[in-house]
């Protein structure tokens, strides 16, 4: 498969210098990083000791190559999209309280509700987030 860098979490990654270029990789074991691969030979894997090291890349700094065209066809229209769509937590935040009150949901299930509000949320900032840098980085976004 191929991934575009998109960031360098750290500085110290080799492949900070190299935002916005395509490599053949495979995913690693563990499902945190790409591993190089030799001339899009996944049997000849180039190695996968560390992203500091030249040869790993971390799965949350690079985007899938069939993805590439998607992310970078989204305007700022998108981005003001997804933000009014982050509004919904207000309704579900009220649907929580609902439970509580009428429903005498027990302190799990409370727990619970707000455990996947949260996961939900995290991804959908995580996502505006991605988009509002490539908004900027391709200079729609100013």
């Amino acid at each position: 498969m191929k991934v575009r860098v998109i960031k360098a979490s750290k500085r110290a990654y080799w492949y900070a210098d190299n935002i916005g270029y395509i490599f053949d990789v495979i995913l690693n074991r563990t499902g945190t990083g790409y591993c190089l691969t030799q001339n899009n030979d996944t049997s000849k894997i180039a190695g996968c000791s560390g992203f500091a090291h030249g040869n790993a890349i971390d799965v949350n700094d690079a985007i899938v190559a069939a993805d590439v065209d998607d992310v970078y066809s989204k305007t700022r229209f998108d981005l003001e999209e997804q933000l009014m769509q982050c509004w919904s937590i207000i309704n579900q935040i009220d649907t929580v309280t609902e439970g509580v009150i009428e429903y005498d949901w027990t302190p799990d299930q409370i727990s619970n509700a707000l455990i996947g509000i949260k996961e939900v949320y995290n991804l959908k900032f995580e996502k505006i987030f991605m988009l509002q840098e490539t908004l900027i980085r391709t200079g729609k976004l100013k």
